[in-house]
């Protein structure tokens, strides 16, 4: 009699658990389909698993990365927009294969490249690697065309580098233009080359402003695993001609 009795006492506090699991469950999946995926997500992750809880957990997560992707509308403008869907990634657990599957996926990489391109052109260069550095959501071949661009831009940095150390005073350096050729790859090599002009002024040994304009030959590496660009500046381009053609 007292096992049955023990046994009674089990099921009906298996019973009571499960319809309160089941509660629960229903409540959040009354939240994910009113839209609150915030309060979803955090009631079927309580739920450790029971159910399709992971399923509808994940499927929330997707709805708020969609929805905050689109609201970039046509174009990124600004790089706290990149940063944002990069930090809710993070705060998510999206790895690159999860937002792969996003409907928006193919979207949100036009958009970086036009990011990427557009505040190139700009000169904020730097800022634009920043935020593609850490990025881990996008695909490598999206990668590899942003870091192009961003290398091709960033060749401005290392040619005015070059010219300042012929300078008598670098600080004086102060860039009126610059321009940069698309950038041509070296298969063989395995980098790509760039030329940049610049037109600038500086100070010469009296203190006076001189202008001029030169060609520098820059190449550099793209290195998509490691979200990195390598420089090697070769030299003045035009001079260098010069030079060869004097010889």
């Amino acid at each position: 009699m007292k096992r049955i009795i023990v046994i009674l006492i089990t099921l009906l506090m298996l019973t009571g658990c499960t319809s309160a699991e089941q509660k629960e469950y229903e409540a959040a999946i009354a939240a994910y389909e009113s839209g609150d995926y915030e309060t979803a997500i955090s009631m079927f992750e309580n739920l450790g698993g029971y159910e399709e809880s992971d399923q509808y957990r994940n499927n929330a997560v997707v709805a708020i990365l969609n929805n905050s992707i689109t609201e970039l509308g046509g174009s990124i403008t600004d790089p706290m927009q990149v940063y944002d869907i990069r930090m809710l990634c993070a705060q998510y657990g999206i790895t690159q294969d999860d937002f792969a599957q996003l409907e928006q996926a193919s979207t949100f990489e036009s958009m970086l490249k036009t990011y990427t391109e557009e505040y190139c052109q700009t000169g904020a260069w730097r800022d634009c690697y920043s935020m593609l550095e850490p990025l881990t959501i996008v695909s490598d071949e999206c990668m590899e065309d942003c870091l192009i661009t961003y290398g091709r831009w960033a060749c401005v940095d290392v040619a005015e580098d070059y010219v300042k150390e012929t300078l008598k005073s670098p600080r004086s350096y102060y860039r009126y233009k610059a321009s940069v050729t698309a950038p041509n790859y070296k298969e063989d090599e395995g980098y790509y080359i760039v030329n940049v002009y610049l037109d600038y002024g500086a100070e010469n040994s009296f203190g006076a402003e001189v202008t001029d304009s030169t060609q520098i030959c820059v190449h550099y590496y793209i290195d998509v695993e490691n979200r990195t660009v390598e420089f090697d500046c070769i030299g003045d381009a035009l001079g260098m001609l010069k030079d060869a053609l004097g010889g």
